[in-house]
């Protein structure tokens, strides 16, 4: 069974080659593509020199000129200012952007506070704050700076006033009210 199956294959590709093949060269068949043009001989070459030139076909009329033919002279005319462009020149440069983007760039603003009130110590009129950055906790007065970047400015009832040292920014971090 396998072997007449393959058997039956190679004939089908045998006779599709075939038909290939024939279509190949029935499609390239040109019969004026046979002919070989040999040069005038001296008596052929004054009968040629008399013969006509090819017919031309007129050239068909514009429906937007009114049915006048296109004025080849017109075709003719430059319209460029003489000047070859080079392709392989670099473009232009792009055209300044917009008013409003050429305006300043914001100044740097100081990060989110990093920082989340925990608790704070009213001790002897002096209040300790207790602030928690990533599960660490500081404990810090007025005029204290806190891991090298932010200065203690302010503890009042409401709010701890912080200064990003890198850009001298304040920030406030509400903390209630005390009770």
């Amino acid at each position: 069974m396998k072997n007449s199956t393959t058997l039956l294959r190679r004939w089908l590709l045998a006779v599709a080659l075939v038909a290939t093949v024939a279509a190949a060269g029935w499609v390239g068949d040109d019969p004026e593509g046979d002919r070989v043009i040999a040069a005038p001989a001296a008596d052929e070459g004054a009968r040629a020199q008399q013969a006509k030139p090819p017919e031309r076909r007129p050239v068909a009329a514009r429906p937007d000129t009114g049915g006048a033919l296109i004025d080849t002279e017109k075709l003719k005319q430059r319209t460029s200012n003489g000047k070859v462009g080079d392709m392989f020149s670099t473009p232009p440069p792009p055209p300044p952007p917009p008013v409003a983007a050429r305006m300043k760039p914001e100044p740097p603003r100081a990060p989110p506070l990093p920082f989340r009130f925990f608790g704070r110590l009213v001790d002897d009129g002096k209040t300790v704050v207790f602030l928690d950055r990533n599960d660490e906790i500081y404990a810090v007065k007025v005029g204290d700076t806190i891991a090298g970047s932010y200065r203690v400015e302010e503890i009042n009832g409401t709010e701890v006033v912080l200064t990003y040292l890198p850009l001298k920014q304040r920030q406030t971090l509400p903390i209630g009210t005390i009770n």
